[in-house]
This record gives structure tokens, sequence and C-alpha cells, in this order.
């Protein structure tokens, strides 16, 4: 859910049809939550915008580096890159590594020094 005020509304409602109001107010509305949502629409994440701060001259870098409307991407897979991963990430890693069948052959081949020399 998503609250906004919106400065000067109420003056802006009085000066305008009341059967004409809510259709502005349902436009911005749509507006804004296209850009601030994070719900998920197909199976697929919507992008946030995010204002961030800068030094200028790294921004110039990234600007002469790399090619026009890639800077975000760029900024997403470094931030991605430098986090931990999710639980849930490594989780489907994890279990996607045990079904593997060279993992387990491996695990076998060691099996044996694990009890080596150990009372049962």
């Amino acid at each position: 859910m998503l609250l906004a005020d919106v400065n000067g509304s109420m003056e802006l409602a009085e000066q305008v049809d009341p059967e004409v109001w809510p259709h502005i107010v349902g436009r911005l509305r749509d507006k804004v939550y296209a850009v601030y949502s994070t719900a998920s629409e197909r199976g697929s994440t919507m992008a946030v915008r995010l204002n961030i701060t800068m030094d200028p001259n790294l921004y110039q870098r990234l600007k002469r580096e790399l090619p026009a409307k890639q800077i975000s991407r760029f900024i997403n897979d470094a931030v991605r890159a430098h986090l931990q991963p999710d639980r849930a990430t490594l989780d489907a890693a994890y279990k996607a590594a045990r079904k593997e069948a060279w993992r387990r052959d491996l695990a076998a081949d060691w099996d044996v020094t694990e009890t080596e020399g150990w009372p049962r």
C-alpha cells in the first residue's frame, strides 16, 4: 500500500468538477504505483526507482565507459555481486548440487576418510 499526500491537492480539488477529480487522482495513483511498485507481475519483479548519491567523477566515468542506458544494470549487477546470496538462492544451489552424480561420487571417495581409525 502506498499512501501519499499531494501538496495542494485539496485546493485543486475545490477548483475541479467533483466527477472529474477521481479520474485525475486515479491517473496520478497509477503513475506513482508504476514507478514505486515492487509487486510481481506475471512472475517477474518490477524495477524500483532509486536515488543515490555518487562522486561526480565516478559518474562521469560510468557514462564514458558504459553503453547508453546501461548504468542501472551495471550498478544492479555490482551490488548483487557484493552481497551474500539470500537463503533461498543458497538452498536452491545446494539442492541442485546434491543431484549431480559427480559430486556424489566424489563424496563417496572421501567417505572412507570420515570413519578411518574411529571406534564404532
